[in-house]
């Protein structure tokens, strides 16, 4: 898959979904779990998973 700056990445699993809610103010909540990123803090977490994210849900929709 290409970003859009044209450069190739390969996706993977970031986590396990646990929970999505809608926020006024901040749109749709995503939450979820993965204990390999945990000694992580959130603003190297945020580095690996960039501005955009692909949801794949278990009939392998993607949103």
């Amino acid at each position: 898959m290409k970003n859009d700056k044209g450069v190739t990445f390969k996706m993977g699993k970031i986590m396990d979904v646990s929970l999505t809610f809608e926020s006024k103010d901040e749109g749709t909540i995503i939450v979820g779990t993965n204990k390999g990123l945990d000694h992580l803090t959130y603003l190297e977490i945020k580095k690996i998973i960039g501005d955009k994210i692909l949801i794949k849900n278990a009939d392998q929709n993607e949103t």
